[in-house]
């Protein structure tokens, strides 16, 4: 049968013309399978690869240390404020008290004696900038309540910083730890730096269920926040050298210290 080049133009449209319906319901089912698996399996990839390297994090230390306490910078340093540093601005009024009255004055224009201070308000009227350490709210106190940050970091020569942050992700059923300290504290001075004194000291100043003391281990507390940062695992090695960190040791290499 012949079919003239109209009537072949005319079912070429009628056939694609019919099919739209069919695309257009059946697009959102069509779905590029080489396209997505590829997508999952990146994912996938990702979520492995963040958790090894959390996992090696805390249990040894980061492959790149952007802290300020890497090895070979002056911690006593970072605690001052930097050079440039331009401080917050106050304003400052002050309330006094005379006959049930209470009066707000300046710094330029205070009352005389006869006059109760009551109350001082500050008001922040201009906001510095590079007015903060790079290490803040880092200080080593003792059981007493003094400040011992000065008198650690200033010692001569080489020491040991044992970082405890606490017990609830330690390390379980590892005793190397104490070990380690006996071991150390008996080459150079060692301080246990935490955030729970109780417990630390327990763990290394008495024998275990015995409830006799050891050889006591100087330890000061710090902020849990503070040792988080100084510390990437729980627990951490420094080795000193006056206020210079000289050398770091996350506690799944603690067996490396020594060699």
């Amino acid at each position: 049968m012949y079919t003239s080049n109209a009537d072949t133009n005319l079912y070429k449209r009628l056939g694609f013309t019919g099919s739209h319906p069919v695309i257009a319901f059946g697009n959102k089912h069509i779905k590029p399978l080489f396209k997505n698996t590829l997508g999952i399996a990146i994912i996938l990839i990702s979520i492995i690869v963040v958790s090894l390297l959390q996992w090696y994090v805390q249990r040894h230390l980061p492959l790149r240390d952007c802290l300020p306490y890497k090895v070979g910078n002056n911690i006593l340093d970072l605690r001052k404020m930097p050079k440039d540093a331009v401080p917050d601005k106050y304003d400052y009024t002050f309330v006094y008290q005379k006959n049930g009255e209470k009066k707000e004055f300046t710094t330029s224009a205070l009352p005389d004696s006869t006059w109760q201070f009551v109350d001082r308000k500050q008001v922040l009227i201009q906001k510095g900038k590079n007015n903060v350490p790079l290490i803040n709210d880092f200080s080593f106190t003792t059981q007493s309540g003094n400040d011992t940050t000065e008198a650690v970091l200033t010692q001569q020569g080489e020491y040991y910083l044992l970082f405890v942050k606490d017990f609830v992700n330690y390390p379980s059923n590892w005793n190397r730890d104490l070990s380690l300290v006996n071991e150390l504290a008996l080459k150079k001075p060692l301080y246990i730096i935490t955030s729970n004194y109780d417990l630390t000291n327990k763990r290394f100043n008495f024998q275990e269920g015995s409830g006799l003391k050891k050889n006591l281990i100087p330890i000061f507390t710090c902020d849990a926040t503070a040792i988080k940062t100084a510390a990437r695992s729980n627990p951490t090695l420094y080795l000193m050298n006056g206020a210079v960190v000289k050398h770091k040791w996350g506690w799944a290499d603690f067996d490396n210290v020594l060699k």
